[in-house]
Order: structure tokens, then C-alpha cells, then sequence
């Protein structure tokens, strides 16, 4: 299913198309009267979300029915509990809708809610103010998020106050981790899941001078690289670095592209044209059978066809960006 969004999101797309309708013809396959996208591998929230983008990109009026059924899912799916506001979990998304009631993170809810842009869910509707204040409870920012979180093994969480994003309220992917003297434990930002803030904050239509917005671009701007995924290890050698680094330059790609601005100044006064670095930075990474692959396995991405298609998407993006005025 990334391969065909690719596709579909790649400026050669009309080239593709029937590589596309071969590969939506596959995936209808496990579309489910509730309108999720299951099998019996779950990630069932990624799936819905990826096929939902899919079709509403490619064929919105073809596809009307099979998106409304979809959609639906996803705002179901959705994590709400009217009764605790305090749940920290609110406004989220996990794998699946029967599994929510365990955990939500910013990886499954940047998918479910760019999905619900693609299918024209209206601003101002309540799953977009209900993701808010998850996103908010994601973020290194002790003065929007106040919310009382602990982390998994049961530990006062305090938020840092670098602006940038984690993978959820009290949750972190990275290997860097913060013991505080008062015994509280702080997960400072990285860089895929600050990306991954800030496209969801897009998406649920927060305004650029927001202050949470504002963090994570002051973040960005302390943190720009493309050399690695910053934050994700405090560890440069084997590799650790580079874990979910191609998923990195799809969400960076994503979330400048919607963010609107065409160049980064960093800390140190450097002024980076985000688009043609990245475009520079991939080209060189291509192998030379056309594919990309990542050296460090995690989550995937040592399967080129998985790290192809980030890749792609991420030139996808970088290539608008150039193109338009």
C-alpha cells in the first residue's frame, strides 16, 4: 500500500497508472464491511489510513463509497473518552479500534489524519479538535502541555522544553532518556515524530503562529540535518543513527511542503532551501539499481521496497516544493 501511495503522490503518476489500478485492485481485496483494511497481520489503522489516501487521491468520485465506509472507520477508531479528560490517550490513534483502548501515538494519528484530509473531512470537525489535544500531550512544550503523564513503567513524565515532538504523552522510540533529580523521567525530541507533530498540527488546520507550532519550528531550526534521524540515539555508531531515517525524510518532506516556507535558518544563521538539499541528499543515496535501502533494520526500512517508496514520496514533495512559485 506505500508503494501504490507513492505512486499516486509521484509526479510521474499518469505513467503509473496501471501499475496503480493493478495495486488498489489487490488491496480492495481486504477492505471489510466496517471499512477498515485488515488481515491478519493488524496495523489495522496504518492500513485504512494508507488505502483512504489511496483512493481519495486517485479517484475520489469512483471511489465515494468505499472512502465514506473508511472514513468512518477512522473517526470510530478514534480514542475519546468524554468521562477523562485527563486520559492522556484523547484525540489519538492506535493500530487498530479494538486495541485504542491501550495506547495511541503520533505515528498511527499523523497517518489516520492526513487520510481524513485526503477524504475531505471539513475544518472545525470535532476529530480535528479532539487530536489536538493528544499532539499537544506529545510535545517537549511544559507551558502548552501540562497534562500529569507517566511513562510506560509508571514514572512522572515532565516534558523538556526544546518545543519538538515524541511518539506520544509519556512515550518515546528513541534511546535517549533523561533521569531528573526530582525523579521524574524527560524523553527529549526527535526528529520524525517533531515532523510528525507539526504535519498533524497542518492537518487539523492549527495556525503557523501558534506557540506549539512555533516550538517545533524553533526546534527544527536548532536540529536541521538530513544526515540522520536527530534524536533518535545519542549513539552515532553502528548505525543507530539512522533508525527510521527514510520514514524521516517523508514526514520532513510532507510537513515543509504543507508548512509552506521554502527555506530553514538554522540556529548558526545558515539558510538551507530544504527541497533541493533533500532532493541532493537522496540522489546520492540511490543505488545504482534505482532503490534505496536503509542500513539499520529498524522498522523496516532495510527492505527497499519500503525505504523506495519513503524515498520517493519525500521527492515527491521536495519536486513541488521546487515547482511551484
Amino acid at each position: 500500500s506505500i508503494c501504490v501511495l507513492a505512486l499516486v503522490e509521484s509526479p510521474l503518476r499518469e505513467k503509473y497508472r496501471r501499475t496503480i489500478e493493478k495495486g488498489i485492485g489487490y488491496l480492495m481485496k481486504f477492505l471489510r464491511n466496517d471499512g477498515s483494511v485488515s488481515d491478519e497481520q493488524g496495523n489495522v489503522v496504518y492500513k485504512t489510513s494508507v488505502l483512504l489516501s489511496i483512493l481519495s487521491r486517485y479517484d475520489y468520485e469512483k471511489y465515494k463509497n468505499e472512502i465514506e465506509a473508511m472514513k468512518d472507520y477512522l473517526l470510530n477508531a478514534q480514542y475519546w473518552n468524554p468521562m477523562a479528560k485527563e486520559d492522556v490517550r484523547n484525540g489519538g490513534w492506535g493500530y487498530d479500534k479494538e486495541a485504542k483502548k491501550e495506547r495511541c501515538d503520533m505515528s498511527n494519528t499523523t497517518f489516520a489524519a492526513g487520510a481524513l484530509r485526503d477524504a475531505r473531512l471539513e475544518k472545525g470537525h470535532e476529530a480535528f479538535r479532539r487530536m489536538d489535544a493528544f499532539v499537544t500531550r506529545s510535545l517537549n512544550n511544559p507551558e502548552a502541555n501540562q497534562a500529569k503523564i507517566k511513562t510506560a513503567d509508571g514514572k512522572p513524565f515532565k516534558p523538556t522544553n526544546d518545543g519538538g515532538g515524541i511518539y506520544g504523552p509519556g512515550m518515546t522510540r528513541s534511546s535517549v532518556k533523561v533521569e531528573n533529580p526530582d525523579g521524574t523521567v524527560s524523553y527529549p525530541s526527535y526528529g520524525s515524530m517533531t515532523y510528525a507533530a507539526l504535519l498533524s498540527m497542518i492537518y487539523a488546520f492549527v495556525d503557523r503562529d501558534d506557540s506549539r507550532v512555533k516550538g517545533v519550528w524553533g526546534w527544527i531550526r536548532r536540529n536541521w540535518t538530513l544526515d540522520e534521524n536527530p534524536g533518535i540515539s545519542a549513539k552515532k555508531y553502528a548505525g543507530s543513527h539512522l533508525q527510521g531515517l527514510y520514514y524521516y525524510y517523508m514526514t520532513l518532506a510532507k510537513a515543509l511542503y504543507h508548512y509552506g516556507k521554502k527555506e530553514i535558518k538554522d540556529e548558526r544563521g545558515g539558510a538551507h532551501n530544504w527541497a533541493a538539499e533533500l532532493i541532493e541528499k537522496l540522489v546520492g543515496m540511490q543505488g545504482a539499481d534505482g532503490t534505496w535501502k536503509n542500513e539499520n533494520k529498524r522498522w523496516y526500512e532495510n527492505q527497499p521496497a519500503l525505504a523506495t517508496a519513503y524515498a520517493v514520496m519525500a521527492l515527491s514533495y521536495a519536486h513541488r516544493a521546487l515547482s511551484e512559485k
